[in-house]
């Protein structure tokens, strides 16, 4: 099930430890968080678990006419997330929510799907080069406070 503020992954429940409606997930798909929009909380679900759930509190997209990762990365500018909040309506930030058929009046810039796999790509690749560099900073801090911690004994 979609947690995305659990460091970004999925959490793994039984069904009866959930409190909330449930989307069944069989097949690659973006989630879209319809709620506090300005969160920014996007899944692109690429391979599927058996017994896959969401919350309803997120949009289900599937791409069809458009290559799914470039879609997950448009979904992800800064003008969708403006434009998203623009359209949210309800009674204070933490409980705006938007509809799901004006998330999909919006326009997006769609090349032809070779362009679309190129710039989805390239994305990725600044993405897998920023999660390496993520990982070498953690190593590098917890270095840092074992040499602070024995070097000064």
């Amino acid at each position: 099930m979609p947690a995305y503020d659990s460091n970004k992954k999925p959490n793994k429940v039984y069904g009866v430890a959930m409190h909330s409606t449930r989307l069944k997930i069989n097949e690659p798909v973006i989630l879209f968080n319809k709620l506090n929009v300005r969160k920014k909380r996007i899944w692109n679900i690429k391979k599927v678990p058996q017994n896959s759930v969401s919350s309803a509190e997120f949009i289900p997209l599937k791409a069809q006419t458009i290559y799914q990762d470039y879609l997950y990365y448009a979904l992800n500018t800064d003008y969708v997330l403006y434009k998203a909040i623009s359209l949210s309506t309800g009674s204070s930030n933490s409980q705006k929510r938007i509809v799901p058929k004006d998330l999909l009046t919006m326009k997006i810039p769609v090349p032809n799907i070779q362009q679309q796999k190129n710039i989805a790509s390239l994305l990725d690749r600044y993405d897998s080069e920023i999660k390496n560099y993520k990982k070498k900073v953690v190593f590098l801090v917890k270095l840092k406070k074992f040499l602070l911690q024995n070097i000064f004994i």
